[in-house]
């Protein structure tokens, strides 16, 4: 069957946007056959969120396991890849292209990869085993048509003054929100903040520079404007 279209410019439904990724990946006609589903922690609850293991299974996903695991060579599968572009989850890569387990892989990121990792990849993939490699905004958990959480234990510690102390959550914060707007084809009119935050500030000052350094906030080519969101 053809591939489900993306995600519609404007759709305000962040569960829409969530399983449209997901089917996307697995029913890409480029790892048509039996396949594998490997996915990361954060991936895995956000599948979980919006598609059942069942329903993944009727799309000849055969195994549905975390990136980096061991076991023995299935060359008779294909390996779909969703995970977040993170360095601990590159280095897997890289290991896991060092000695494959599968047939080829199909790489989706859930989030925007930095150039380095894409660099790290291409050297690491002597066999030629990389068929296809791209963004699928899914970095966060759909917990209904207009509500998402990150799933941060103790977030409220950005809060505090020594939030400094914690650049990996507030990192993660920022990224999780620009995939959400990613998801949706919105370019925030305007980013408002907390003036009296600190992190709030340093948070609009990263998201607007992100937005505004290159293309993929750029929707007009796909067919609409995609634009004047408050965020």
């Amino acid at each position: 069957p053809p591939l489900p279209p993306p995600p519609p410019l404007g759709t305000m439904s962040l569960v829409e946007a969530i399983a449209s990724y997901v089917d996307r990946i697995v029913t890409d006609e480029r790892i048509g056959g039996m396949k594998a589903l490997l996915l990361d922690d954060v991936t895995k609850s956000v599948c979980g969120m919006v598609y059942s293991q069942s329903q993944i299974l009727e799309q000849q996903v055969y195994l549905v396991e975390s990136l980096g695991n061991s076991h023995e060579s299935m060359n008779h599968l294909k390996a779909a890849v969703f995970v977040q572009p993170t360095a601990a989850n590159i280095e897997k890569l890289r290991r896991e292209l060092a000695e494959p387990k599968f047939a080829e892989y199909h790489l989706f990121f859930s989030n925007i990869v930095k150039g380095d990792f894409l660099q790290t990849l291409a050297e690491a993939d002597e066999g030629d085993l990389i068929r296809q490699v791209h963004e699928y905004y899914g970095d966060f958990e759909a917990v209904n048509e207009d509500l998402f959480s990150l799933n941060l234990a103790d977030s409220l510690v950005l809060s505090r003054p020594d939030s400094a102390l914690r650049p990996d959550m507030f990192s993660r914060t920022c990224s999780g929100v620009l995939s959400v707007l990613l998801s949706l084809k919105t370019t925030p009119s305007q980013i408002r903040y907390a003036g009296g935050s600190g992190v709030a500030r340093q948070g609009a000052h990263e998201g607007g520079q992100t937005i505004q350094a290159g293309d993929v906030f750029d929707f007009r080519s796909l067919g609409g404007r995609g634009e004047g969101a408050l965020l």
